[in-house]
């Protein structure tokens, strides 16, 4: 009597599938962890290779989600923004450095987030309209490099989005007179009003 060697296998692999699966676990992570440098290599290879296939597909997929459920899929994306403030911070900056091709080498790592602006003494709240933190090249012709950026509020980046520094003292200069000269005015109208 000849055995059926496939009904044998199937059976054998039924009865002893949660061992296997461990072993093959263990197996798979020892692989992984002996050849992370070149299976790294092959990933990167073979993303480049198919680069415009996979932004396609991930694409597609954020519109299907989008289309779903569109104020979860905002609400999340939100989420996912306050929570990784860092690297929403340098999508944004890479994006801008692409688009006007200025220098770019920073990482999320390369971001500190401080509590109030440096130069308004604001706190900062994220996705407010002006005290929300926004990236600074400090010297704008730098871009956007190592040693070379801030968090700063949104409304102090404004502020010295486009004017140079003598522009900016200037300007201090002049809103400090003009305050001076309201304050005189004010203590003016006070004693005139005593007499």
């Amino acid at each position: 009597m000849t055995r059926d060697r496939s009904a044998y296998y199937r059976d054998y692999y039924e009865k002893n599938k949660e061992r296997n699966l461990a072993r093959q676990k263990v197996r798979s992570k020892e692989y992984r962890e002996e050849n992370k440098e070149s299976l790294k290599k092959k990933r990167k290879e073979y993303y480049e290779q198919n680069k415009e296939r996979f932004k396609e597909q991930n694409k597609q997929k954020k519109a299907e989600k989008y289309r779903a459920d569109p104020k979860q899929y905002l609400a999340k994306l939100k989420e996912w923004k306050i929570n990784n403030l860092e690297k929403y911070l340098v999508q944004g900056a890479k994006q801008r450095a692409k688009k006007y091709g200025i220098p770019f080498d920073i990482t999320y790592k390369d971001i500190v987030i401080p509590e109030c602006c440096p130069y308004l003494g604001i706190k900062l709240v994220p996705f407010s309209e002006w005290s929300s933190p926004s990236l600074d090249k400090i010297i704008p012709e730098l871009g956007y490099v190592k040693g070379n950026i801030q968090v700063i509020s949104t409304k102090a980046n404004t502020m010295k989005n486009n004017a140079t520094q003598a522009e900016l003292v200037r300007f201090a200069e002049a809103i400090l007179s003009m305050d001076t000269g309201r304050k005189a005015t004010a203590l003016y109208e006070v004693v005139m009003e005593e007499l």
